[in-house]
């Protein structure tokens, strides 16, 4: 992972990012489905009505095609190829235990089918977007695979409109000529020969007169290829409709939500809506590919049977949010002083366990409505104020309501039908959060480019913080058009950088998520010096990635490295020397010779590929002690080891 350092280190305390991704990434899952997409989607991730449109066309003409870049495996080690790829709706051989409709991929190096459990993420690789997807069936051998669900053997589509700017040169190291170079975000890439993906400096190029536009295109038969607006997303959005589709979610009440798979966590979502799938489960319209997948759906073949299942699973997203929602409230508060990685990654679980609560409780009467799920008896159940949110909804909660759930103790709620449990869990959730001022401090410190100071040093310090986090958690009666309309009692700065903060792009953020919980699933121990848990440089600190903060890291790599350039360029120096003086005493010793040039030979060649002027410093220091000493006439015989170390030095 890219470290960073001096002015470009930029602190967002405890992942707090990691936490807002999180969030993103499961509003994202668990609202792309088959027929209709949810409020949420169109006020978290926009565009609804046009995603809506295009993947109604899809389903009506069954596949569509895009011409761009595929690999599979590690996001690391990719090997890219071009290709016309098509996804499609292929009707199964219900004999041979197959669904009667699933979502096949072509134009790869073999047919592959998808699962309907399967998710779709959106990462930048070195500057590159894509869309990868895990849950998957390769063709081999005349027949289908195992499924793959593991991250590292995912399938990855380039999808951007990164224009080429430029073309590869000759370098030393021998790079071959004539590599189209993109513009990434924030770095310059090419694919080489093998299909290697490679970052280059702007040196290193040949740069075209103007950048060449790429388009990533829509293509179905029978109608002209249109342009995709935010390629990434937008894949997703088809892919996911599709599997969707090709779901339970395509057959009206039968089920609610569409499941996914999470191979990291082993878990199945959105909860509670969704259970794994037992190996002796045989096919059905809630798991069509039987035990081959993982997750199946909460509903049922019958109409009522699955009206009452999806009901059901309403009362048990009541019992989980006030679960916890206790929890939240026994959270004990947390500072820099007394933070470690096991209280981090608790707080993490935390966070992310009432984030993806609240997601789905926001989502869930979309589901229930004639238009999508006709649930009658679930949507009752959910028209009841304990079952309201503020939000997704026609019977919105009002502001009141939600002041008066926030002021009720969570246990008088798991009886009570008269006060919302959403609301309490949003509110405990922003205690939670209040109690953790550093998160919000060094938050809006990085994010505005160190230019938002809050503080919680004093009591109107707390005041002007518990204001900012009001408005950052979209609390009831905080209306985000108050930021761009009123004068908030906020430091200066502050009230600028929160008008723009909700049109940040949460992209790359989003891709990160990954490598922040690898983080944290180091060893634990306390945090070194005075920083917190993790270190995340976001967007506005020049897009680095998450890294562990324990001390300054590029700093010490960079110190070693300058170290093993000196001991490399003086060990080829003495080799050298030792080689010619093997030659120039009264008995010229040719095994001292060989041994001795050999050695130095393979050392230079390290030199070369430890870096470029590493090797050239060593090259030119040999040739300079093969000439400088040897028409000396130096006897090896009087000269000891540490006067060869002296003089070759």
């Amino acid at each position: 992972m890219a470290g960073c350092s001096g002015a470009t280190r930029q602190k967002l305390a405890w992942a707090f990012i990691f936490l807002l991704a999180a969030r993103e990434v499961s509003a994202a899952r668990e609202m792309y489905h088959g027929a209709e997409l949810s409020s949420l989607q169109a006020t978290t991730l926009g565009r609804a009505g046009e995603d809506f449109q295009r993947a109604e066309v899809v389903r009506e003409d069954g596949s569509f095609s895009v011409r761009t870049k595929w690999a599979t495996g590690t996001a690391s080690s990719l090997l890219w190829s071009d290709s016309t790829i098509t996804f499609r709706y292929v009707a199964g051989n219900t004999s041979a235990h197959e669904p009667p409709k699933y979502v096949e991929i072509d134009g790869l190096d073999t047919k592959y089918r998808l699962m309907p459990d399967g998710a779709t993420v959106i990462k930048e690789i070195h500057g590159m977007d894509t869309v990868s997807i895990v849950g998957w069936q390769a063709y081999e051998g005349g027949k289908w695979g195992n499924t793959k669900y593991a991250k590292d053997e995912a399938l990855y589509f380039r999808a951007d409109h990164n224009p080429a700017v430029g073309e590869t040169n000759s370098n030393w190291r021998g790079r071959s000529v004539g590599h189209v170079v993109y513009q990434g975000h924030g770095q310059l890439y090419f694919f080489n020969s093998k299909g290697v993906q490679k970052v280059i400096e702007a040196h290193e190029m040949t740069a075209y007169p103007k950048p060449r536009t790429q388009r990533l295109e829509l293509r179905m038969d029978g109608r002209d290829p249109k342009a995709f607006s935010q390629p990434d997303r937008e894949l997703s959005v088809l892919i996911d409709a599709m599997l969707g589709e090709a779901s339970c979610m395509g057959k009206s009440s039968k089920c609610a939500f569409r499941c996914f798979y999470d191979p990291d966590k082993d878990v199945c979502g959105p909860a509670p809506f969704c259970q794994k799938v037992e190996e002796s489960t045989s096919p059905s319209i809630l798991a069509p590919f039987g035990q081959q997948q993982k997750c199946k759906a909460a509903g049922a073949e019958e109409k009522e049977a699955a009206d009452m299942a999806v009901k059901a699973a309403a009362e048990d997203l009541k019992s989980m949010a006030l679960g916890v929602t206790e929890e939240l409230e026994a959270a004990p508060e947390i500072s820099k002083s007394n933070a470690r990685r096991s209280t981090m990654k608790k707080t993490l679980k935390l966070y992310e366990k009432a984030s993806a609560i609240l997601n789905v409780w926001q989502a869930l009467p979309g589901r229930l409505s004639p238009e999508t799920g006709n649930f009658v008896q679930a949507k009752q159940r959910v028209a009841l104020t304990d079952m309201k949110h503020w939000r997704g909804r026609a019977d919105r909660l009002t502001v009141s309501e939600y002041r008066a759930a926030a002021a009720q103790p969570a246990a008088s709620l798991k009886t009570s039908t008269q006060h919302s449990v959403a609301a309490k869990l949003h509110s405990e959730l922003r205690a939670f959060m209040q109690k953790r001022p550093a998160i919000l401090i060094e938050f809006a410190k990085s994010e505005s480019k160190d230019k938002c100071h809050l503080s919680d040093e004093t009591a109107a310090d707390k005041e002007q913080l518990g204001t900012f986090l009001n408005y950052f958690m979209l609390v009831p009666g905080y209306s985000t058009e108050d930021v761009h309309d009123t004068d908030l009692d906020l430091p200066e700065h502050c009230q600028e950088f929160m008008q723009g903060m909700w049109r940040a792009d949460v992209k790359r953020t989003v891709a990160r998520v990954a490598d922040g919980e690898a983080e944290l699933e180091k060893e634990p121990g306390p945090v070194a010096g005075n920083s917190s848990l993790v270190e995340v440089v976001s967007d506005a600190a020049e897009g680095e990635s998450f890294r562990a903060e324990g001390g300054d890291t590029a700093e010490t790599a960079e110190v070693f490295f300058i170290l093993a350039c000196v001991v490399v360029c003086l060990v080829c120096m003495m080799l050298a020397f030792g080689a010619v003086l093997s030659l120039t005493g009264e008995n010229p010793n040719f095994a001292a010779f060989f041994v001795c040039g050999m050695l130095s030979g393979l050392l230079l060649f390290g030199a070369f590929a430890m870096a470029g002027p590493v090797g050239i410093a060593a090259l030119v220091g040999m040739v300079v002690v093969v000439f400088f000493f040897a028409p000396k006439g130096v006897k090896p015989h009087q000269l000891s080891a540490l006067q060869l170390a002296a003089l070759s030095s």
